[in-house]
Parts: C-alpha cells; structure tokens; sequence
C-alpha cells in the first residue's frame, strides 16, 4: 500500500509542479488532467491485474 502511496504523491507533485511553472496557471483545467490520469490507471489495472489484458498487451508488444 506505501509503494502505491508514493506514486499517487509523484503523480500529484508532476501536476503541481506543471502548475507552477505554467505561464497561466489560471488558464489550466483540471478535468482533463484528472481524466488523463484515470484513464491510465485503469489501463494499467486491466494490464496487471488481469491476465487477457496482459496478454493481449504482450500481443500488441510483439507486433511492433
């Protein structure tokens, strides 16, 4: 659980970090971000957690 903890605060120090050196900060909407990064945890969920999606991943690797 700590090891997930830390990820979620690098994900959350990226985010603040992209807000503090922004040239509008203001002008950032988070919606999009937050469903950016919802997106990719639910793609890694299906990717680690079951075994067709790491599967069919490893597929699409192979074909590159």
């Amino acid at each position: 659980v700590s090891q997930n903890l830390i990820g979620l605060a690098g994900l959350l120090i990226y985010i603040l970090v992209a807000i503090m050196f922004s040239a509008f900060p203001h002008k950032i909407r988070l919606r999009p971000v937050i469903w950016g990064f919802g997106i990719q945890i639910f793609l890694a969920v299906i990717i680690l957690r079951t075994v067709a999606g790491y599967e069919a991943f490893e597929w699409l690797s192979i074909q590159g």
